[in-house]
């Protein structure tokens, strides 16, 4: 397996806050729905299926904080906004598109593993719900 050219632990705490930032469930979903071009709250929401308006907020709040995203309010009534990335936000976007690439291609493989690993465990008599691991004699405890 070939390395990476920098390793994590060459990280600095500001550098590391934005890496996880990215990592965050939402930010990625809404940074790659905003990357085509400017778009209104209304349809971001519809579109990053499963968000709640709250989180959709709270995500678009820490990228506009961050410099990426920009909010415009259109009109006066009714309100309108819509968010469109910075110049520092459209340096994201090889990052983005590689990464969604990356996921097209290889969630069969990733489904495979993950049906894989649920059979081992449930061979091993281990009860996989929710996210969770336990032993299933800890269940009739």
């Amino acid at each position: 397996m070939p390395s990476s050219p920098t390793a994590f632990g060459d990280l600095n705490d500001q550098a590391l806050a934005v890496f996880q930032r990215f990592g965050s469930r939402w930010t990625m979903v809404v940074a790659s729905l905003i990357e085509p071009g400017p778009i209104r709250f209304g349809e971001l929401h519809r579109k990053a299926k499963g968000i709640s308006r709250k989180m959709l907020t709270q995500t678009l709040r820490s990228l506009e904080r961050d410099g990426i995203v920009e909010r415009r309010v259109l009109g006066a009534a009714p309100l309108a906004v819509e968010y469109t990335f910075t110049e520092l936000g459209w340096s994201l976007c090889p990052a983005l598109i590689a990464m969604r690439e990356w996921a097209k291609e290889n969630a069969p493989l990733i489904s495979e593993a993950q049906k894989r690993f649920e059979e081992v465990k449930q061979s091993r008599g281990v009860v996989v719900a929710q996210n969770e691991t336990r032993p299933s004699a800890q269940l009739s405890a």
